[in-house]
């Protein structure tokens, strides 16, 4: 029930979050903005079902609240100098409020990775991969690292965050991490060919943002647990 309960906070911060960007940004039909709050809370519970299939309820539910307050952490990410420009950019796009095609795919990926077999995404994951690979290869990740140089705190962050969720997402199923990664890697290098003017490159990243949110959730699976002390020493 406590776990049904942060399920419940995830969908609420959601629509929240929702709210806020629309009051900022006037952004959206009233049509678009009802479409993108039903897909925004299917995503959300999509969310706490594939983290349930990778590490339980209590996970699961911590996956869709930090999904539900991702797109608002790229504030804090971007520089004062560029957070205007995300804000009125970047964040309509991410909460679904200016083009719902692209958020929907994001609500079915999450219910891909909380239904489908773990071979079969381990195998899209492989297929999304190379594609990209083949269609952007990864002459767009130079011109993606100039700008994040300018508008972004820490590329180094961003690029050892994605590695440590995806070892962490691995040390449960590594189909699982397969698949995620080669989402986030079709994704990445889409958004990044579409250059860095206008916030294009954090746009394009809506799509990921439900894989993103279970890989960075999963560092958590990284940190050494804590041994229970030892019980006090008896003479004999």
């Amino acid at each position: 029930m406590r776990s049904l309960s942060w399920v419940v906070f995830g969908c609420a911060a959601e629509l929240i979050s929702q709210i806020a960007v629309l009051a900022e940004t006037s952004s959206g039909s009233f049509l678009k903005t009802a479409v993108a709050i039903v897909l925004g809370q299917c995503t959300v519970i999509g969310i706490a079902f594939s983290g349930r299939r990778l590490s339980g309820p209590r996970f699961g539910a911590a996956a869709a609240l930090v999904y539900a307050v991702l797109p608002l952490l790229g504030i804090a990410y971007s520089l004062t100098t560029y957070r205007h420009i995300f804000v009125h950019e970047a964040l309509p796009e991410l909460v679904g409020l200016r083009h719902p095609l692209l958020f929907a795919v994001g609500a079915v990926t999450a219910v891909v990775f909380a239904f489908v077999p773990r071979q079969l995404l381990g195998l899209a994951g492989i297929c999304a991969g190379v594609a990209a690979l083949a269609i952007w290869g990864v002459g767009p990740l130079s011109d993606l690292r100039i700008g994040l140089h300018e508008t972004a705190w820490s590329i180094t962050f961003a690029e050892w965050a994605l590695v440590a969720g995806i070892l962490g997402v691995a040390r449960r199923s590594g189909l699982f991490a397969v698949g995620l990664g080669g989402w986030i890697a079709f994704v990445l290098l889409r958004a990044a060919a579409q250059g860095y003017a206008d916030a294009a490159f954090w746009k394009g990243l809506a799509p990921a943002t439900p894989a993103l949110a279970l890989l960075l959730s999963a560092v958590w699976f990284l940190v050494p647990r804590l041994r229970p002390a030892p019980l006090p020493y008896r003479a004999p």
